[in-house]
């Protein structure tokens, strides 16, 4: 039987597209080489912008001080990996970039147990977003052939009404400390982040 961690990173890369190994070190050009800036609604102490480009995205995990590697995928477009606490999460900005207006940040995680009531909790006191799988064949709680539950933790950043780079900044923040607080549930599985390989280093 494969272990518990095999069994989280094996649904993680099937949830996401990806195979971690295969992660790129650098951003593409795209955003730096388009010029872009941030469009100016307002002038109140900071830029307000409705897109953002991958590469400011890997900049503001950088300076918050974590691992951020960006990988292009054909199925679910712009993707950074990066991690916190020792758990492995994903940046999905979508294929409508290089300007994107959505962020989208998820850890993909398993519970050894049924569980409804966690999730429960979690929702309401998180301003992440717990969901669970429900199988299509049977209408009920999905459970894998090593009895585990997958569920995924998400949140999304909207950037259509504009916002500040602050803004971005500081949600992402709180999804770490989100994190930070995942790790005390009980019965759960994370992913371990990805090894950043000398082929990676920036």
């Amino acid at each position: 039987m494969a272990s518990d961690k095999t069994m989280v990173e094996v649904h993680t890369v099937h949830m996401s597209g990806q195979h971690q190994n295969e992660a790129a070190a650098e951003a593409t050009a795209a955003g730096a080489a388009s010029g872009h800036k941030p469009e100016k609604l307002t002038a109140v102490n900071e830029a307000i912008i409705t897109t953002v480009t991958k590469s400011e995205v890997v900049d503001i995990i950088r300076v918050l001080g974590y691992q951020a590697i960006p990988k292009d995928d054909e199925e679910f477009g712009e993707i950074i990996f990066s991690s916190s606490d020792g758990v492995g999460w994903n940046v999905y900005l979508g294929q409508a970039g290089p300007f994107f207006n959505e962020i989208i940040i998820t850890v993909f995680s398993a519970s050894k147990v049924p569980p409804f009531e966690s999730i429960n909790n979690w929702n309401q006191n998180s301003f992440s977003i717990a969901s669970l799988e429900i199988s299509s064949k049977t209408n009920h709680l999905f459970k894998n052939q090593d009895g585990l539950y997958p569920v995924t933790f998400s949140n999304r950043i909207n950037l259509e009404g504009g916002v500040t780079m602050s803004h971005i900044k500081s949600r992402l923040n709180e999804w770490v400390h989100e994190i930070a607080r995942l790790t005390k549930l009980e019965n759960f599985i994370f992913p371990t982040p990805i090894e950043v390989s000398q082929k990676w280093s920036l």
